[in-house]
């Protein structure tokens, strides 16, 4: 009974030192590769070629103002305006009627009032 007991308080007082030396060696890594990184910038020996330091902009002028011209007389007789009709938009009437009135509508000779009779086949199958 007192081995057992003695073996799991070994175990568990041995990973704590594990775990802050895994910290250590990883916190290690990491700051390694950051100098190492900065150690190798290298910054250009000269400035880049340009084409053109710098180039002032010249302000455009802007033309005079055209002068005012004297109105001049329209002719004695004004000839009306044609407005040009506009189509209308298709909306709702103003007002709705109660009552829809039915228009008789006169159908030309042979044509379908709805019912299935001789269509198809003589003696055929109602259904198709």
């Amino acid at each position: 009974m007192f081995e057992t007991s003695r073996v799991r308080s070994i175990a568990t007082n041995n990973r704590y030192p594990l775990l802050v030396a895994s910290l250590v060696l990883h916190s290690l890594a990491a700051i390694t590769i950051v100098a190492a990184t900065i150690a190798t910038v290298q910054f250009p020996g000269g400035s880049p070629r340009q084409m053109r330091a710098f180039q002032p902009m010249v302000m455009p002028t802007v033309p005079p103002a055209p002068r005012a011209q004297a109105p001049r007389q329209q002719a004695a007789v004004a000839q009306p305006q044609q407005r040009a009709e506009t189509p209308r938009e298709i909306t709702a009437p103003p007002e709705i009627p109660d009552a829809i009135p039915q228009l008789q509508s006169e159908q030309p000779a042979g044509a379908v009032d709805g019912s299935v009779e001789g269509v198809g086949e003589p003696g055929g199958d109602p259904t198709g």
